[in-house]
């Protein structure tokens, strides 16, 4: 692991990174929230509000934590990986999950036009599901010693103070949904004509919900944590989380202006995911979170008219 001031150094640079995006936005007149939905969800600072309102729930909730063994069980899980190795190879699942992305659009236009819409969740699956759990998993390629399995350590949770950040996740979501200064959302009359619900919420749901939180924070950000610290784990994971939901996007704009944007959206609620993760050890928190977050797409469909 860094020393500690190896490790002040990460978080500087990181939150260099967090302050420059915003202040691009800002200087540019970019500051509606650009999510991967059809429409906007209002300023950009109406986002940070329920991150900043999340990660206070997070550490006091409960305000001391009890002895917990985890960090030892999780250091047992992964004795005999090389963190460095496994890192590099999940950072080539995200960029083969970016290329690969691009090539299935191509493949699946030519079958047809309404397959295209179907890349982007396959390329997930696969390299940010079947290729990291076939080289770095419990049995994977790249593994080279016995001890707990580190999805089982994520999902058994008997311990009743890793429930405590049910008051974060609530949090986040009230401040998210229901304040006054959020944007309206969308009426059914409103959506794109080719909008389909059902099928994009389910798959949103089994790729974002489970899949990414199972990849960026459990193999991700475990293995980060370990070599570089708590913190510059947390950040380091939530830039490139930020980063590489850009994928897919579409977005027509200034390629700065996105990377800006991804960071200040997603990168801030990386911070939420990655704190949540960190304190808790408590993969279904994260899974719920997500899930809840995604669920807003819903409300139009349920004859919601107030605020997201």
């Amino acid at each position: 692991m860094l020393s500690i001031a190896a490790q002040r150094r990460v978080l500087v640079a990181g939150a260099a990174v967090y302050v420059a995006s915003a202040v691009l936005l800002y200087a540019t007149g970019n500051t509606r929230i650009r999510p991967g939905e059809e429409y906007a969800r209002g300023e950009l600072w109406s986002l940070w509000i329920p991150v900043v309102a999340g990660m206070v729930c997070v550490r006091l909730f409960p305000w001391r934590t009890p002895a917990d063994d985890f960090e030892e069980r999780l250091r047992t899980a992964l004795k005999g990986h090389s963190l460095g190795r496994e890192v590099m190879v999940l950072f080539a699942c995200i960029l083969g999950f970016a290329v690969g992305e691009r090539v299935l659009q191509i493949v699946f236009g030519l079958i047809s036009p309404s397959l295209v819409d179907l890349s982007y969740h396959t390329a997930k699956v696969f390299f940010l599901l079947f290729v990291p759990v076939m080289l770095v998993g419990s049995s994977g390629v790249l593994r080279r010693a016995t001890g707990p399995d580190l999805p089982r350590l994520a999902l058994w949770v008997p311990q009743g103070w890793r429930w405590g950040g049910l008051f974060a996740v609530a949090a986040y979501l009230y401040f998210a949904v229901f304040p006054p200064w959020t944007a309206p959302v969308p009426t059914y009359d409103r959506l794109p004509d080719d909008y389909q619900p059902l099928l994009s919420v389910l798959l949103t749901f089994a790729t974002v919900s489970l899949l990414e939180e199972a990849f960026y924070r459990v193999m991700l950000q475990s293995r980060l944590a370990l070599l570089y610290g708590r913190w510059p784990g947390i950040v380091l994971t939530s830039l490139i989380y930020a980063v590489s939901s850009a994928i897919g996007l579409g977005v027509d704009t200034n390629p700065l202006v996105l990377v800006a944007m991804v960071v200040s959206v997603q990168g801030a609620a990386g911070l939420m995911y990655g704190y949540l993760w960190s304190r808790y050890h408590n993969l279904w928190l994260n899974f719920l979170l997500h899930t809840g977050v995604n669920a807003v797409a819903l409300l139009p469909f349920l004859g919601w008219t107030g605020s997201v």
